[in-house]
């Protein structure tokens, strides 16, 4: 099973036509970031800093602009989807 197996199960119930793109983009965060169990962080406040982390890392910097951008917007999906998730098992 791939490690965001549920992102990819979010991705795909809205809707996200290039939903390929995002969890491969994922992974490439993964690898970047490489911190432990990305896909179980749930603070939304971490991963906002890790998204920090990402936009200033060196690897990260030598991409071009469309890259970046490609992968930012597949982290900002991510953050959304752990949003959702939390306010889900609030309302349970």
């Amino acid at each position: 099973m791939d490690k965001f197996q549920d992102f990819e199960n979010w991705l795909k119930a809205n809707h996200k036509l290039n939903w390929r793109e995002n969890l491969a983009a994922m992974n490439l965060i993964d690898k970047i970031l490489m911190v432990p169990d990305l896909e179980k962080v749930s603070s939304v406040s971490i991963l906002n800093q890790l998204l920090s982390a990402l936009r200033n890392n060196i690897s990260f910097g030598g991409k071009s602009k469309t890259e970046k951008d490609r992968e930012i917007k597949s982290f900002k999906l991510f953050i959304q989807y752990k949003e959702e998730k939390l306010q889900k098992e609030k309302e349970v």
